[in-house]
């Protein structure tokens, strides 16, 4: 599973170990975008949301750990966002797979905060850790996925 602690996390994606400019460079962002929008994504996305939503519920978080995870996702979506914005001149695309980083990122942080392992967020943070971008086929699908509403952080 996650073999950082979270402020190596978070020092990974300000120093550039993690999300620097090779984890973007030869990727089609707009496949990567259309394949992160497929079922087996979703599916995947959320099972792990609901199964992680109710570990988090339940297990009581430091204070000073969720200022660390609100850092994460901050640090996440501004480094691919600037990793993304020297790739491609799309500000859409980059919204949008700069948000989804950051989604992944909160994932890979929350597990690790309650010792969950879960193989697709497993995978996620393998992929990262290497320097690069989780990509599919996504072939674990949980019945009864479901549509997510994501939310942007660009307008």
């Amino acid at each position: 599973m996650v073999d950082w602690r979270l402020d190596e996390v978070l020092a990974g994606l300000r120093d550039g170990r993690l999300l620097g400019d090779a984890a973007f460079a030869g990727h089609d962002l707009p496949a990567l975008l259309a394949e992160r929008q497929q079922q087996g994504y979703l599916g995947n996305y959320s099972g792990a949301s609901d199964e992680l939503s109710h570990r988090w519920r339940l297990l009581p978080v430091h204070p000073d750990h969720r200022g660390l995870f609100e850092a994460i996702r901050s640090a996440a979506y501004d480094t691919a966002h600037a990793a993304l914005g020297r790739h491609q001149p799309d500000e859409d695309l980059t919204c949008e797979l700069s948000t989804l980083v950051m989604q992944e990122f909160e994932f890979i942080a929350q597990s690790r905060a309650v010792l969950w392992e879960h193989p697709w967020v497993d995978g996620l943070w393998e992929a990262y850790r290497a320097g690069g971008l989780p990509a599919g086929p996504w072939p674990f699908v949980p019945e009864g996925w479901r549509e997510l509403g994501r939310t942007r952080r660009c307008s």
